[in-house]
């Protein structure tokens, strides 16, 4: 119908640029609302999925439950930089030796599962790490455990 209201007739379009094997007659699907999870990194997009992933790693699920919240922030000099709060396991303390090892596992998979985020990291350097602020268990509203994890500010 979206095609329809705009004068386009998919049919027609195929033949005209002879698309081999012809077009299927389903319907298309549109998701709405995804953007509202991710976070942008100079127009890069960042998933939810992309960070859970390393927090659920070997190297991670020791460190954190699996609960965050990423946003994208600026300092001082107006330059973006990701932002994500990360709640601790309550047998862990923060430290600077936990937040090194978790922003070095959330980098090296950032770089492996998102490519234009990897482009960016080559290109910007230490500017592209995101910037993580740990989080004892239960001590942060961000990690309320009522109702569904709400992933970005």
């Amino acid at each position: 119908h979206i095609l329809a209201s705009e004068d386009v007739n998919l049919l027609e379009e195929a033949r005209r640029y002879k698309l081999i094997g012809g077009v299927w007659n389903l319907p298309f699907v549109t998701i709405y609302g995804r953007d509202r999870m991710t976070a942008s990194l100079y127009g890069l997009k960042i998933y939810p999925e992309h960070v859970r992933g390393a927090l659920e790693s070997k190297q991670g699920r020791d460190f954190a439950t699996g609960r965050f919240v990423m946003s994208t922030k600026h300092d001082k000099t107006n330059n973006q930089f990701l932002e994500i709060n990360i709640e601790l396991h309550s047998k862990i303390k923060r430290s600077e030796k936990v937040l090194s090892h978790l922003r070095m596992i959330i980098l090296k998979h950032l770089r492996s599962v998102n490519s234009e985020f990897k482009k960016l990291h080559e290109s910007l350097g230490e500017r592209a790490v995101p910037q993580l602020v740990l989080h004892q268990r239960e001590s942060s509203q961000l990690f309320n455990r009522k109702g569904k994890q709400r992933w970005n500010q």
